[in-house]
């Protein structure tokens, strides 16, 4: 376990600290989520391709379960979303190759998201 102030990495996921609302609220980042009753704490999900949802431990489709909790898609703004994709409800973050000065404003859309969610 690697650990700082307010940051931890565990075996299996990374717990960050942030505040919102002038409280700290912690948050578990997981690669992975294989069974459906841990769904019932997922607040986002971050996508790359449909093909990462094969093993989903729901019945029913990620387009369905989006609508329940926010989507990410953070790629390169000259680069055009996968097709598959593209009819989910989802926030795309778009970065640019050269200009990487701007991803810290990609990160204060993502909790401006977030922040939205916790009330």
């Amino acid at each position: 376990m690697i650990k700082d102030e307010m940051n931890t990495i565990q075996n299996d996921y990374i717990k960050i600290i942030y505040k919102i609302h002038d409280k700290n609220i912690v948050f578990e980042v997981r690669d992975n989520v294989n069974k459906p009753e841990e769904l019932d704490r997922v607040i986002a999900i971050f996508v790359g391709d449909a093909w990462q949802f094969k093993s989903w431990p729901l019945k029913n489709s990620i387009s369905n379960f989006l609508q329940e909790v926010r989507g990410f898609y953070l790629n390169y703004k000259d680069l055009p979303p996968n097709k598959d994709i593209q009819k989910w409800n989802l926030t795309f973050l778009n970065i640019y190759r050269e200009s990487r000065h701007l991803d810290c404003a990609r990160k204060t859309d993502f909790w401006a998201e977030i922040e939205k969610l916790i009330k």
